[in-house]
């Protein structure tokens, strides 16, 4: 290996943001949110025009890229459509050449975020991780018998599970 930072370092999210803080552009069209080693590329598409402008500022992003020496990885790199449209606007964007895979559903920051804009991933998600929790609780517990036992373990393991949203 000729470059790099060990993974979990926290000096590389520092790096990466140094490195990838020149990847984006004031004078795109398009709006650019970056999160440690995640770079999202989005825009408001009202028509195949828009559509294009999201493609070309994508390929500006990716020439940018490998300019610096980073390189886009196609295989981490997915399309979402968010709308609530009965016909959207279809348009595949690539890069590389190759076509995006479209997703349904992304977890965005440890939330579920959906086509249409719905609660109901991250909420069976969120009650799928409870539950698991509940069933651990349950078989570990050294006095399962006992109420208040099992009322601190549920309000110090599995409810705070319910109420948090994230991570």
């Amino acid at each position: 290996m000729t470059s790099g930072v060990p993974q979990g370092l926290i000096l590389g999210a520092l790096l990466f943001l140094l490195y990838a803080n020149d990847l984006i552009d004031e004078d795109e069209d398009s709006n650019v949110a970056s999160f440690a080693d995640d770079i999202k590329i989005y825009k408001c598409i009202e028509s195949p025009s828009d559509s294009e402008s999201l493609q070309s500022d994508l390929r500006s992003l990716e020439l940018r890229a490998e300019a610096s020496g980073l390189t886009l990885s196609k295989d981490r790199c997915i399309f979402q459509r968010i709308t609530r449209k009965k016909t959207p606007i279809v348009f595949s964007y690539s890069v590389k050449n190759e076509a995006l895979p479209t997703s349904t559903q992304e977890k965005d920051l440890g939330v579920w975020v959906t086509s249409n804009l719905t609660w109901k991933k991250q909420t069976l998600d969120r009650c799928a991780q409870a539950n698991t929790l509940l069933g651990y609780t349950k078989r570990s517990a050294p006095d399962k018998n006992n109420v208040s036992t099992r009322r601190t373990l549920y309000l110090a393991l599995v409810r705070p599970k319910l109420l948090k949203w994230t991570g």
